[in-house]
């Protein structure tokens, strides 16, 4: 339940940084397709803004008011009002100019193009966690894979045609064909070597076998990816397996070398043990009652 829950944690994750993604990509293409409208409003402001800044820069003459040949330097209160409101109205229709106008447009921007930047960043970031975290995950069931279906008694991974897995019944323990083979025609025991049942029949463990192919087959196509082969390969291989198993699945990295395992690495290493030394005590019981 452990592994399906963080696995669709994964999957969920993903997604999330997809939509995200998709987002982005379009407000990328709204701001495209805004660009040609907003440089052609640009150009098209340039005359009228002139006209008002001249209206705004030239105050209404005050008009002044003649008798005869005679000027009276004084100007009528009507004409004066009348002058001020226009003066004011022209303000007023002006607005800002165009240097404010580019400023705000310039902050927007910047705005708009540092939130952009943001949520690339914390996407980028998402998915490097995603893959360290999926990377994580494939060590560590390929530790596990590895460990768990070893031969309790040979100590090495079950792999066909040679070390193919073999169910005993009643019981249900698994062993390779060559240790059960030995086990039973050559040391003539048909008792099972961990739990000292008797033996009545064995039979292939087919689920078992195809899962050590495919994990087989994947770590093969790894190491060739990476260029490796033959006695190069199987250290590759070990140093890899030994690195996802310091590996948590929640991503945490151990720390490798004696006395630096991790949990899981420490308990796979007592399972191991527990199981070899069952085998180990039962076969020396067999010898002991050959002798007696």
């Amino acid at each position: 339940m452990d592994r399906e829950a963080k696995i669709q944690d994964l999957r969920e994750k993903q997604n999330k940084w997809m939509r995200e993604r998709q987002a982005a990509l379009e407000r990328e293409k709204v701001m495209q397709d805004l660009q040609p409208t907003q440089q052609a409003a640009t150009n098209h402001q340039p005359p009228l803004r002139s006209g008002s800044s001249q209206l705004t820069s030239q105050p209404p003459p005050p008009s002044r008011q003649y008798s005869g040949s005679q000027t009276t330097g004084q100007q009528s209160p009507g004409q004066g009002s009348q002058g001020g409101a226009a003066w004011s109205q022209g303000q007023a229709t002006a607005g800002p100019g165009p240097q404010a106008l580019g400023g705000y447009r310039q902050h927007a921007a910047g705005e708009l193009h540092g939130g952009i930047r943001a949520e690339q960043k914390e996407s980028a970031s998402m998915q490097v966690a995603a893959n360290a975290a999926a990377v994580a995950m494939d060590g560590f069931l390929a530790a596990e894979i590895e460990t768990q279906n070893a031969c309790p008694i040979c100590y090495e991974l079950m792999v066909p045609p040679d070390k193919a897995p073999q169910l005993l019944f009643p019981c249900g323990h698994t062993f390779c064909t060559a240790c059960v083979t030995s086990h039973i025609e050559k040391h003539h025991k048909c008792h099972c070597p961990v739990c000292r049942k008797k033996i009545e029949s064995r039979a292939p463990n087919y689920s078992l076998q195809q899962l050590i192919l495919n994990f087989v087959n994947r770590r093969d196509k790894v190491l060739a990816a990476k260029g490796e082969g033959g006695a190069g390969a199987q250290a590759g291989l070990r140093a890899a397996v030994h690195q996802g198993s310091a590996t948590s699945p929640g991503g945490e990295q151990g720390h490798s070398g004696p006395g630096h395992e991790s949990e899981d690495e420490l308990r796979r290493r007592m399972e191991r043990m527990s199981l070899r030394l069952r085998v180990l005590r039962n076969e020396l019981l067999d010898v002991i009652s050959q002798q007696q």
